[in-house]
C-alpha cells in the first residue's frame, strides 16, 4: 500500500512556524512571572529607567547599575 504525503506550502509552514514561536513566548512569560512572583504577564510594555556611576578617578574603581521596572497599576506582588 502507498501513502502519499502533501508536503505543507510555505504559507502553512511559515504559519506554523509563528504559533510555535507564540507558544514559546508565553511559556517563557510565564516562568518569567513565576520567578519574579508577579501577577501581570512578562509580554506587557515595560518601562526601564537605568542609571550608571562609574569613579575612575581613584585607583579603586567602582561601578553601579541600577534598573528600575515599571508595569501596569494592575501589578501586584505575589505572597
Amino acid at each position: 500500500m502507498n501513502k502519499y504525503y502533501l508536503a505543507p506550502s510555505r504559507e502553512e509552514a511559515s504559519l506554523q512556524q509563528r504559533k510555535e514561536s507564540m507558544r514559546e513566548q508565553e511559556r517563557r512569560d510565564t516562568a518569567l512571572d513565576e520567578a519574579l512572583g508577579f501577577t501581570f504577564p512578562a509580554s506587557d510594555p515595560v518601562a526601564l529607567d537605568c542609571s550608571a556611576t562609574a569613579s575612575l578617578a581613584s585607583k579603586l574603581e567602582q561601578f553601579r547599575v541600577t534598573i528600575d521596572f515599571f508595569k501596569h497599576a494592575r501589578a501586584e506582588r505575589r505572597m
